[in-house]
């Protein structure tokens, strides 16, 4: 990444929530998580910008939260589902500037 932030250089792109870092991370770790920076760097529509930074808030709050076993493995598939497709929506607007998937 440049030093001034405004470029990403990167070939990956990886959606993936680990301790509430995310939700995008590059080929050198965790990318900004501000929303403008995502919008100008990387050119994300407001919708997937937003559809990601509230899965990660969501994730968090899953991460943090208490559930029985059951609403855990459920939450966690929900969750994991949303990951995909949002994975699948960062590919389709980024077309073949990245290669992207969903680390689970």
């Amino acid at each position: 990444m440049d030093s001034d932030d405004d470029v990403y250089d990167g070939s990956v792109l990886r959606i993936m929530f680990d301790e509430d870092a995310g939700p995008l991370w590059g080929d050198e770790g965790l990318l900004p998580q501000d929303e403008q920076w995502i919008r100008r760097v990387l050119g994300l529509t407001d919708a997937l910008t937003n559809d990601l930074l509230d899965w990660h808030q969501d994730m968090s709050s899953f991460h943090y939260g208490r559930l029985s076993a059951a609403d855990w493995g459920e939450q966690k598939r929900r969750l994991d589902d949303r990951g995909h497709a949002l994975a699948e929506r960062l590919d389709a607007e980024v077309g073949r500037r990245f290669r992207v998937w969903y680390h689970a």
